[in-house]
């Protein structure tokens, strides 16, 4: 629902280099508007900073600003899940070097 209420604002609203701005104002620390276009494209997951996900919310969508935790936690959730992929897949890949040589 997060991305969903970011592209909804990005098309009704607000122009991408308009809620930088705004997010700035508010004290996010993004610098440049190509971490907002990878979040509407899903390129990135989502914000490092839970702070920045509580910020678009709020500024696109005030109605969903009770969706920041959950979003939060499930992001956080996802990285984990992602890393203990990622550690598996070098595990095995080391396991079949080892063996090879």
């Amino acid at each position: 629902r997060w991305r969903a209420v970011l592209k909804e604002g990005l098309d009704d609203e607000y122009t991408v280099e308009g809620l930088l701005r705004e997010m700035q104002s508010e004290g996010s620390d993004i610098s440049t508007t190509d971490t907002i276009t990878n979040w509407r494209s899903g390129r990135t997951l989502g914000p490092r900073n839970a702070e920045n996900v509580r910020l678009v919310l709020e500024i696109l969508d005030p109605s969903t600003t009770s969706l920041a935790e959950p979003t939060i936690s499930a992001l956080r959730e996802h990285v984990i899940h992602y890393q203990m992929r990622l550690l598996t897949m070098m595990q095995r890949s080391k396991q079949t070097l080892w063996k090879k040589s």
